[in-house]
């Protein structure tokens, strides 16, 4: 598994979210799925053993449940709950038709090197 850069034990979850969602809005500015590259970065490695390798995750992403994520006009970050090595970070975004969807990112933090001590997303949840 590659680590996404040296700050990942200091990033906080909402941080995680934040870069990954990031990622997801420029994805096509980036070019080649990179965005989604980034976000599969962060994926914990059992989000990893469902939802990869890179190219089925982002076939993925591409359904109408997440691809919202990837053209959302605003983002707002609601509440995060953080219990010991689990956190729950909610989202809500504003598609360009004006829609408002909600996501819950659930990370936990990693036990196991490489990647030890670094929040990661298990799984995104739509919410509404």
């Amino acid at each position: 598994m590659t680590c996404w850069c040296e700050s990942g034990p200091d990033l906080s979850p909402q941080e995680v979210v934040r870069i990954q969602i990031e990622a997801m809005r420029r994805n096509h500015e980036l070019g080649n799925n990179r965005g989604l590259a980034i976000v599969y970065d962060f994926a914990s490695p059992d989000n990893k053993a469902h939802t990869g390798p890179l190219e089925r995750f982002v076939q993925m992403v591409m359904n109408p449940l997440y691809h919202p994520l990837l053209e959302c006009q605003q983002v707002q970050f609601g509440l995060l709950q953080v219990g010991g090595t689990q956190a729950q970070q909610q989202v809500l975004i504003v598609t360009p038709e004006g829609q408002l969807l909600g996501y819950l990112f659930i990370l936990s933090r990693q036990p196991n090197p490489p990647c030890k001590d670094w929040w990661m997303t298990d799984s995104v949840i739509r919410l509404f």
